[in-house]
């Protein structure tokens, strides 16, 4: 990997992880994200694995799908409810539409965590960092097990740490790529 792709994701899962801890810069967060991603498409393309394209694609479009059913279930519970608010049916239908909401942002979740899962062991693999495809790994455990009372919020969060340093540590060059012929 290249020097510039390295600080790209390094520093950018810094600004990501940072960002959305502070309250009131949480939003600034994306800019960090959007680093991250940039730096995925140049690691493949550097390390000639143009395949990472697609799951990371696929990891883009599933969590901005998650994030839109999501809100739009929170805001479509909250009408409801404001509609109906002297009522148990108001009550109960904005429980199961922030449920619904809830389990079909989570299983989105879960499977843009598996694609990002699937782009960084390519990239692991070629470009000799192994903590990325750890990373990702944990990136994918902590998208499955956040139901269970955050705790997978924390393994998504060490996961992520993880991907930082690999970054910073990958060698430059383009370890474990094959040569290109000219």
């Amino acid at each position: 990997m290249s020097n510039t792709t390295k600080m790209l994701g390094g520093w950018g899962w810094v600004a990501a992880l940072v960002l959305a801890l502070i309250p009131g810069l949480h939003i600034l967060s994306l800019a960090g994200a959007v680093c991250v991603f940039i730096a995925m498409f140049r690691a493949g393309r550097e390390l000639n694995r143009p395949q990472v394209n697609q799951p990371l694609i696929l990891t883009l479009v599933l969590s901005l799908v998650a994030g839109v059913v999501f809100m739009f279930f929170v805001g479509a519970s909250l009408i409801g409810l404001m509609l109906h608010h002297d009522s148990a049916a108001g009550a109960v239908g904005f429980g199961a539409g922030m449920m619904v909401g809830g389990l079909v942002a989570w299983a989105c979740y879960i499977a843009g965590a598996w694609f990002w899962y699937q782009a960084c062991t390519t990239i692991a693999e070629a470009g000799n960092a192994p903590l990325l495809k750890t990373g990702g790994l944990l990136g994918f455990i902590g998208a499955i097990t956040v139901i269970v009372f955050g705790l997978g919020g924390l393994v998504a969060l060490v996961g992520s740490v993880l991907q930082a340093i690999a970054f910073f540590n990958a060698p430059e060059g383009r370890a474990g790529a094959p040569p290109t012929t000219a």
